[in-house]
């Protein structure tokens, strides 16, 4: 198997919709799922090789919807590649500096200590934690165009420039 290796960067704010959150606040997850990727990919395919029927092409057909190409959830990156962070990874909650995996703690283990950053990079007995940029943005709910009067929501979106 071969892997291909991108990097995104994200412009312009997005939201990638999360199943959490309240009623007036629409939340954005903190990476890009594949299958948003593959979107991505197949609809510049598409574009690139101009066709009217794409699933009808033999080579559109087996990547995109047949599945011969996976693509795989992006996460945030810089100089490291980054993973979501196992729950039971948490930072000491004095001395960041300190980290520990409660998984190999015994039973009698005490050190105040909190979570860690949402994606982390561990390498060379070092735990590297990067977080996604996030921003809320208030607006009026419209149908039709028109703003509903009281009818407010919240939205969260990844932050441009990551």
């Amino acid at each position: 198997m071969k892997a291909i290796k991108y990097r995104i960067s994200i412009v312009n704010p997005i939201i990638i919709r999360a199943r959490r959150g309240d009623a007036n606040m629409v939340n954005t997850e903190s990476y890009i799922p594949g299958s948003n990727v593959l979107g991505v990919f197949a609809s510049l395919y598409i574009k690139n090789q101009t066709l009217n029927d794409a699933h009808k092409d033999n080579t559109f057909y087996n990547w995109f919807l047949k599945g011969d190409i996976e693509f795989a959830n992006a996460y945030v990156a810089d100089d490291r590649r980054y993973f979501p962070n196992p729950h039971s990874i948490k930072k000491d909650k004095y001395d960041e500096s300190k980290v520990y995996d409660l998984m190999f703690e015994d039973d009698h283990f005490s050190e105040p200590s909190k979570p860690n950053k949402a994606f982390v990079n561990i390498a060379d007995l070092s735990v590297y934690g990067k977080s996604v940029k996030k921003s809320i943005s208030f607006h009026n709910a419209k149908a039709n165009g028109i703003s509903k009067k009281g009818a407010i929501f919240n939205y969260e979106s990844i932050s441009g420039n990551q």
